[in-house]
């Protein structure tokens, strides 16, 4: 097995266990590397740290959820691997800009605009190129 695909194997298992409390300690064992040595390789490979990858794998299912879901607040941030409430609304305003309350608010709103009156939100260039004048 190569580096590379020891450095991919322990980011596939972030992927499918991103909702258990995952150390880095148990990242480098999967990838069979010392702790320093998997931090290295895993950051040069995809650019940012296992740690900041976790999150942003946690934030992306959480917005999936807050949009299409029918859980509280409180439920999806567990579900997604925060241990308390407050630590994933710092961590979803700080990555997604805005707290998970409006977060929902505006993209329900969008996916409710975009079902009613999907003529609205369809891009221009889209229509131009797809659709026949008849």
């Amino acid at each position: 097995m190569t580096h590379y695909q020891q450095i991919v194997r322990a980011k596939l298992f972030i992927d499918q266990q991103y909702d258990q409390p995952l150390t880095l300690g148990q990242l480098s064992d999967t990838a069979y590397f010392s702790k320093f040595h998997f931090l290295r390789l895993f950051r040069k490979l995809y650019q940012v740290t296992p740690h900041q990858y976790l999150t942003r794998r946690r934030i992306e299912v959480s917005k999936e959820l807050l949009t299409y879901a029918d859980a509280s607040v409180t439920d999806i941030s567990y579900r997604v691997g925060f241990q308390s409430v407050p630590h994933f609304n710092v961590t979803f305003r700080k990555w997604v800009g805005t707290y998970p309350t409006q977060y929902r608010e505006k993209t329900r709103a969008a996916v409710q605009k975009a079902q009613s009156q999907p003529d609205t939100v369809i891009p221009f260039c889209f229509v131009r190129n797809h659709c026949s004048p008849e």
